[in-house]
């Protein structure tokens, strides 16, 4: 579901919602990486899978974020085919929730 992330990811900064940043920058403390995220009005993390490895990196990185889990939107890692629609639909559950906050 990785691939998913990412395309709903780039599905929103294409949207206006935000911009991206490097997960692995992140966990690496690249300095300008970080600073990126830290610099963001809101930082948004989509893990592809239960084990939440983004939400944990910026949680030991203390940036505040809002995370969302694709399994918590209804998909299920190896069922969930990658396609436009799902990529579409996750991306308006994530904007729908943004909005709530």
């Amino acid at each position: 579901m990785g691939e998913i992330a990412d395309r709903v990811a780039r599905k929103l900064r294409a949207d206006g919602v935000g911009i991206m940043s490097c997960l692995s920058g992140i966990g690496a403390n690249a300095a300008s990486v970080f600073e990126t995220a830290v610099a963001a009005d809101v930082a948004i993390v989509i893990d592809g899978c239960q084990l939440r490895c983004g939400k944990s990196i910026f949680q030991r990185s203390n940036i505040d974020a809002i995370f969302f889990g694709l399994n918590e939107l209804g998909l299920e890692k190896g069922q969930t085919p990658v396609i436009d629609d799902v990529i579409a639909q996750t991306a308006k559950q994530i904007n729908e929730k943004l909005e709530e906050v």
